[in-house]
């Protein structure tokens, strides 16, 4: 009987060249190149439309916070009222396309809402896009100063009953004068804020003359702003 060779069985297994490497990986590398790309484009399309978004509908007003307040050498009689407060607020620039120039601020702090007992002011600064700055205002008041108002003694009289009970309620106002500038068309406008910090309960230790803000939260401050052509 013939004997029938069998051909020997290769184990090998068989890899695709090079090239077919290339190709396999150019069709796997196609399709997340191209979300990349697409991604990116939608990322700069939205801030490109921010923006134009933010310099077509005019610049927003600055936020204000009031960080802390406290108070120090209180001094009531039937005639004056002599004490120092230190207000510490963080004015920030919420806008993508206007830089801020504060050129003066100009503050008050009353006794509870409507009666003014000390007046304080601070230099300019500048606040570049979606930028901060921490600002401290100091009020000080012997009673004697022709520049600071003048606390009538009913009012003199409340002040020392709510020292008495060891806490003492104010209110802070902020006047703000400044430019919105962009380097876009060199354009620029000047602006004008109010700014009114509400309901801040100080209380007082004893008759220390010394006093901290209540709670440590930021205050939100509420802002209306007028523009000045």
């Amino acid at each position: 009987m013939a004997s029938t060779s069998l051909l020997p069985v290769s184990k090998s297994i068989s890899h695709p060249s090079s090239s077919e490497n290339k190709k396999l990986s150019k069709i796997t590398i196609k399709p997340t190149m191209l979300l990349i790309v697409s991604f990116v484009s939608l990322l700069f399309l939205a801030c490109y439309a921010n923006f134009f978004g933010a310099f077509l509908l005019g610049p927003k007003a600055p936020t204000i916070h009031l960080q802390s307040l406290s108070l120090s050498n209180l001094n009531i009689s039937t005639t004056k009222l002599a004490a120092n407060w230190k207000a510490k607020f963080t004015i920030s620039n919420p806008n993508l396309a206007s830089k801020i120039r504060i050129d003066n601020m100009e503050s008050m702090i009353y006794y509870k809402a409507q009666n003014a007992i000390s007046i304080a002011s601070s230099h300019g600064f500048n606040l570049g896009l979606l930028q901060d700055k921490h600002v401290s205002m100091e009020f000080a008041t012997t009673g004697y100063e022709g520049d600071q108002p003048v606390v009538e003694y009913p009012v003199l009289m409340e002040i020392k009953k709510d020292q008495e009970r060891g806490i003492m309620p104010f209110s802070i106002s902020m006047n703000v004068w400044g430019t919105y500038k962009t380097s876009w068309f060199g354009w620029s406008v000047n602006f004008i804020v109010n700014s009114y910090c509400f309901d801040l309960n100080v209380m007082v230790v004893g008759g220390s003359g010394k006093g901290r803000l209540i709670g440590d939260e930021p205050r939100n401050c509420v802002v209306h702003m007028l523009f000045n052509q």
